[in-house]
C-alpha cells in the first residue's frame, strides 16, 4: 500500500498509483472519472484494458467489457464497482428482451452490484478509497479527524516534555518551566510591615494590604 499526500489517497502498489497519475493529467477528471480512474487502475487486468472499458472520446464506458474472456472473478467485482461510481447505476444489469422488444431487469446481475458480493475479495481497502473519492464532500470527516488526532498527538507529545521538566504543573501549553504564580500563603511570607515611627500609631490596614 502507498499513500500519496498529492491525491489524498491510498494506492495498491506503484503501478496503480503510476497509472492514476497519468490518466488524472491527461483527462482532467471530475469526481466520477476519478473513481472510475482509481478502480480499474487497482487491477492489472483491468488497468492494461482501460483504452478498451472507458472511451475517453465518448467519456462513456463500454458495459460489454465486463463479459470479456479475459474477465476473473476478481476483476468482474473490479469492473462492476467502476461501473456503478461511474454511472450511478448498475448498467449491465439490463438485458434486451427480444420477445418483449424492450430491455427488461436482470435482477441475478443487478445482485452482483451489492456490497456482500463485491467487497467480498482483497480489493475492498482499495475500493473504499475509491468510494471516497467518488464523494469527496461527504468524506471529509475521516480526514478531518486523522488531522485532529495528529494535533493531539503533538500536544501529547509536548505535555509529556513539559511535565518532565516542569516545576508545576498549572500550565501546560508548550513552554517548557513556566513562572509559578505566587500563592496568597507566598505573599503572607513575604511580607514585612515596616514599624511605625515615633509618634506614629501603627496602620493595622497595612497587614491587609497584599498583592492579590
Amino acid at each position: 500500500m502507498i499513500f500519496s499526500k498529492e491525491h489524498d489517497a491510498c494506492f495498491a502498489d506503484r503501478d496503480h498509483l503510476d497509472f492514476y497519475t497519468e490518466q488524472a493529467k491527461k483527462l482532467k477528471p471530475d469526481c466520477y472519472l476519478k473513481a472510475l480512474i482509481y478502480t480499474l487502475g487497482m487491477c492489472d487486468d483491468t488497468r492494461r484494458r482501460f483504452d478498451s472499458i472507458y472511451d475517453a472520446k465518448d467519456r462513456s464506458i463500454v458495459p460489454d467489457m465486463l463479459y470479456a474472456e479475459w474477465q476473473t472473478g476478481g476483476s468482474m467485482k473490479v469492473t462492476r464497482l467502476a461501473f456503478q461510481l461511474f454511472t450511478d447505476t448498475t448498467p449491465t444489469a439490463r438485458t434486451y428482451d427480444e420477445a418483449k422488444s424492450r430491455a427488461v431487469e436482470d435482477f441475478d446481475e443487478c445482485k452482483r452490484y451489492s456490497v456482500s458480493d463485491i467487497f467480498c475479495c482483497g480489493y475492498a481497502p482499495y475500493f473504499v478509497e475509491a468510494i471516497r473519492l467518488r464523494y469527496p464532500e461527504y468524506m471529509r470527516e475521516r480526514v478531518m479527524t486523522e488531522a485532529a488526532r495528529t494535533e493531539q498527538e503533538k500536544y501529547n507529545h509536548l505535555a509529556a516534555a513539559e511535565m518532565g521538566e516542569e516545576e508545576n504543573y498549572n500550565q501546560i501549553d508548550g513552554v517548557i518551566n513556566n513562572t509559578k504564580k505566587p500563592s496568597i500563603i507566598d505573599h503572607l511570607r513575604n511580607f514585612h510591615p515596616q514599624p511605625a515611627e515615633r509618634g506614629e500609631k501603627p496602620d493595622k490596614t497595612a497587614s491587609h494590604e497584599i498583592e492579590k
